[in-house]
């Protein structure tokens, strides 16, 4: 891709830029490349992405211009013809146009480039042969995002909002993914309150307090959903097969049951990723030698699970010798080990709400990759730090 294919864009008014993005993440390159005076390079450095990056974006904001003014007269169209009179008045005209199916081609290729996901590309690497890990579970607890939630640093110390969320949140899975070994499975299980509301009330669906909240339902669920696709679509460059679960949390009651459904439509025919579409409180997943379970943990409490796992799948925890369960809900990392189990809340990377700073509440951010083998267990773990 040359310059000479954007150069269409200097050409452009800084609202049509602006109109033309589709993304808080086009719209974000769009003004930085605007205030920096329309430098790619200054534009680059300022948002901390590479030049190629912003070249792409400017790019397909000139062909999605081009699109949308092309009229219909002109779909097609080679070369034209004119016969005039000796006084200059028109007296037949010629339409040359290319192969049908050639245009098609190249009107369907364009549609397909502007309703597509909009997701950076990534070229998969190739897998290391002999691969000790080849075997073995990657788990990517999704903790307490609280996507939609709004704080501001001058009251809790942090910044959270929904474009926050989005760069940190994918900053931190690339990483994560990026480090974490490649093997054969996966499961990335979003342990609740994924969404920080769950209708256009911006109050909690159980007791109806109040919330601080950045944007409109409709926004909030568009991005969830994208963020979402992200960490399942980039885990397929390490992982062969992957299962994506999605707890019930005290502020996304509904919010998880639609994304599983979402979810579970987009890629009913993939045969590398599964989405579990449940509606139970707690869910599990078994790897071998082990048995994992999985709810937000606003109802239970952690002494009780271990016989709740016992009974509600007391055929798996026969056949198991590893039994774990993970939670979230009290956004902070702690470890309870009972006779035959081990209980485990995680830390969230989201920000304090003011609820939360208020409380005095201060733990530590974070996102991890636990590494199960199915023979052993839990073998080890990756993190990343906020």
């Amino acid at each position: 891709m040359s310059n000479k294919q954007i150069e269409g864009c200097n050409e452009m008014d800084d609202d049509v830029l602006l109109e033309l993005c589709k993304t808080l993440e086009q719209s974000k390159i769009v003004r930085s490349y605007l205030k920096n005076k329309r430098s790619i390079t200054k534009t680059a450095q300022e948002l901390k992405v590479t030049y190629d990056v912003v070249r792409s974006v400017l790019y397909r904001l000139k062909r999605r211009y081009r699109l949308k003014n092309l009229g219909d007269n002109e779909i097609g169209v080679k070369s034209t013809s004119t016969l005039y009179d000796s006084e200059g008045n028109i007296i037949n005209k010629w339409v040359k146009k290319d192969n049908v199916n050639t245009n098609l081609k190249e009107i369907v290729d364009k549609f397909i480039e502007e309703y597509s996901v909009d997701l950076p590309k990534y070229k998969e690497t190739q897998k290391t042969k002999n691969n000790k890990y080849e075997n073995m579970l990657a788990i990517y607890p999704i903790v307490d995002i609280h996507i939609g939630m709004l704080s501001i640093i001058e009251e809790t110390g942090t910044e959270w909002n929904i474009d926050v969320a989005d760069k940190i949140v994918r900053d931190c899975v690339t990483k994560l993914i990026d480090r974490s070994p490649a093997c054969s499975e996966c499961l990335i299980c979003n342990l609740g309150d994924y969404f920080h509301v769950d209708n256009m009330f911006n109050r909690t669906p159980t007791n109806g307090n109040f919330l601080d909240v950045d944007g409109r339902y409709a926004k909030i669920m568009n991005v969830g959903i994208k963020l979402m696709r992200y960490l399942i679509e980039y885990s397929v460059l390490k992982h062969k097969h992957i299962t994506v679960v999605n707890c019930i949390g005290n502020h996304d009651l509904c919010g998880s049951l639609w994304l599983s459904a979402a979810l579970e439509n987009i890629y009913e025919k993939s045969k590398a990723i599964t989405v579990i579409n449940s509606c139970m409180p707690r869910q599990y997943y078994k790897y071998g030698n082990t048995l994992i379970g999985m709810t937000h943990g606003m109802d239970c409490l952690p002494k009780d699970l271990p016989l709740i796992m016992a009974t509600e799948k007391n055929e798996d925890w026969g056949i198991t010798k590893f039994h774990y369960w993970f939670t979230g809900h009290i956004h902070q990392e702690k470890v309870t080990e009972f006779p035959g189990c081990k209980v485990e809340s995680f830390k969230t990377i989201a920000g304090k709400d003011a609820w939360t700073n208020s409380k005095g509440f201060l733990s530590k951010r974070g996102m991890c990759c636990v590494m199960v083998d199915p023979q052993n267990g839990e073998i080890e773990r990756y993190n990343i730090n906020i």
